[in-house]
């Protein structure tokens, strides 16, 4: 049995660069259920505009870096490893079947399949291991500044393959399993309105550039047409409820039982006209497909636009985010920049507890949340 190992290199300057074109470098699978893709040539990704792609190390000193649009990545970090395996250790569990080629050994039981990656991530949602774990990652990361750190609920995420997502109700599963969507491009300051929000995300195993995260670096100061001034998260939260209970989704529609029409999970891009010069037209704007390796850790601001990359290949890809707010930013009102997102909403202080005890931003006097 053999798997696909990509490799990466990183580097401390950005400079405008097309996409590469990754140099698949085959290797033996090593022994065990754990596959770390530690091997073959470097290769390069390009950074565009002026944003950095730096390596680091921790603890972090402060989250300014951040906040400037640079995207951090912390190699091998041993809680991350920690992390990943007992994740990878989950899926195999779970499904009982080798996650990276479950769906090409199981052509015909695609949609149980999927089912099957969704109860596995909603079982290592709610595992208080996992949880554990995941509070490892952020104190190695954050050090002293942990005693100020808020975090929202951490996930293990499922991308879908093209051929699974056509052979199940995508609009189900996209809106009612949100472990398993794919997500267009968007900022997630557009639905939290909290500007000194970090993205802490991750792979479970290999990924390539057709299976990733991808960020766009050069609009992380451009204001982008979109609309969180019109989205409710009360009213998705309705919505996922209600399909859960069962309701009948009518396949690709977005309607349930001929009636309600699918709200978004989350503020989006706006439609736009298909104009090449238009800000908002970002599929004319090459992103950064973010390939790194299973036990690195990738932190951005929440600012970044950034989206899923439609899953073209032949494995699903798995991944575990978290997002993070340092307080005594909040009450400073320091953050990045806010180019683009509708001030009528109040910041999502509920979404974020504490790493140290029960409590909630909403419930901490902040002094000054946003003013900018």
């Amino acid at each position: 049995e053999r798997l696909v190992a990509l490799p990466t290199l990183f580097f401390w300057h950005s400079f405008i660069a097309p996409k590469p074109v990754h140099t698949e470098v085959e290797c033996e699978r090593p022994p065990g259920p754990l596959v770390f893709s530690f091997w073959g040539a470097n290769d390069y990704f390009g950074m565009q505009a002026t944003r950095t792609l730096a390596v680091t190390t921790a603890p972090l000193k402060s989250f300014a870096r951040l906040y400037g649009g640079e995207i951090l990545v912390l190699r091998q970090l041993p809680s991350m490893v920690a992390l990943v395996t007992h994740a990878q250790q989950t899926l195999y569990s779970t499904l009982g079947l080798d996650p990276v080629s479950a769906e090409a050994e199981l052509p015909a039981e695609v949609k149980h399949f999927v089912d099957r990656c969704g109860v596995a991530c909603d079982g290592f949602n709610a595992d208080a291991e996992a949880a554990s774990l995941w509070d490892a990652v952020v104190r190695e990361v954050c050090g002293p500044l942990s005693a100020h750190i808020y975090c929202d609920k951490y996930k293990l995420r499922c991308s879908p393959t093209a051929s699974a997502t056509r052979a199940w109700d995508s609009t189900r599963l996209v809106s009612a399993n949100p472990t398993q969507s794919v997500l267009p491009p968007h900022r997630d300051t557009w639905g939290s309105c909290i500007d000194a929000q970090i993205n802490w995300w991750a792979p479970i195993f290999s990924v390539e550039s057709n299976r990733t995260l991808e960020i766009f670096p050069a609009l992380f100061d451009t204001p982008i047409p979109n609309t969180s001034g019109q989205w409710s998260v009360k009213e998705f939260a309705a919505w996922k409820k209600f399909v859960a209970n069962g309701a009948v989704v009518d396949e690709g529609v977005g309607v349930i039982d001929g009636e309600i029409p699918a709200p978004p999970m989350l503020p989006t891009v706006a439609p736009t006209s298909n104009d090449s010069d238009c800000p908002g037209h970002v599929e004319f704007l090459n992103g950064v497909a973010v390939v790194v390796d299973p036990g690195d850790l990738v932190l951005f601001s929440a600012a970044h636009l950034h989206r899923s990359v439609p899953n073209k290949s032949a494995v699903h890809r798995f991944s575990t985010e978290i997002r993070t707010v340092f307080l005594p930013d909040v009450r400073a009102g320091h953050g990045a920049s806010n180019v683009d997102c509708a001030l009528e909403r109040a910041p999502r202080l509920n979404w974020f507890h504490s790493l140290n005890d029960p409590s909630t931003m909403a419930s901490t006097a902040l002094g000054k949340s946003r003013d900018h």
